[in-house]
């Protein structure tokens, strides 16, 4: 049997809705981008 805190499944439903919030405004990266991104933080880390 698995236990769960309290609360976690509304945590869990917030954290979903605003999920879905960021979707529809448009604050989301692609694949691509966050990609790029990555790369890009590395990079500049193994200076």
């Amino acid at each position: 049997m698995l236990l769960k805190e309290q609360g976690y499944d509304e945590f869990l439903a917030e954290k979903i809705r605003r999920g879905q919030e960021d979707v529809k405004a448009g604050r989301v990266f692609t694949a691509e981008q966050s990609r790029a991104r990555t790369q890009e933080v590395i990079r500049k880390k193994s200076r």
